[in-house]
């Protein structure tokens, strides 16, 4: 089990079939502290892996997916989907086709935008330079409310 932490990812294991659990603890995964981040079986069996990757370890950019192939011991590939500060909250899901769908926000005070990125696992493997659909806005919120 993975979670959110105030320290980045805490994880701990099940001893008995899920009924008794090892204390929390670090994650050896990079992450920043307090940020969503999301992890899928994908139809191949491998584990895909979505967090922020940032350089100074704190801002929420450099969004970046991996691929682990030996249930999470180690992780392959690095797709930056979007480097810009003010990413947040991704969520994943697969395709019929194998295509990997990424949605995330991008500056909640600012441009207000509900964004997509679409690739594929080979992409991840592929690493820097594959061509692949990033930055597709899904909604951008115009910032006013609205009274019933």
């Amino acid at each position: 089990m993975l979670a959110r932490t105030e320290y980045g990812i805490g994880e701990s294991f099940p001893r008995d079939g899920g009924r008794t659990w090892t204390p929390g603890q670090p994650s050896r995964l990079r992450h920043i502290p307090k940020a969503r981040f999301c992890i899928r079986r994908l139809k191949s069996g491998n584990i895909l892996f979505v967090n922020h990757s940032s350089p100074d370890g704190k801002t929420r950019s450099h969004l970046t997916a991996r691929i682990s192939t030996d249930e999470g011991e180690t992780w392959m590939g690095e797709l930056l989907l979007d480097e810009r500060k003010g990413i947040s909250y991704p969520d994943i899901t697969e395709g019929d086709d194998g295509s990997i769908y990424c949605i995330y926000d991008y500056s909640r005070q600012g441009e207000m935008e509900i964004l997509m990125a679409v690739f594929t696992e080979q992409d991840i493997l592929d690493g820097p330079g594959v061509p692949f659909r990033t930055r597709v806005l899904i909604n951008k919120a115009s910032g006013k409310r609205t009274t019933r």
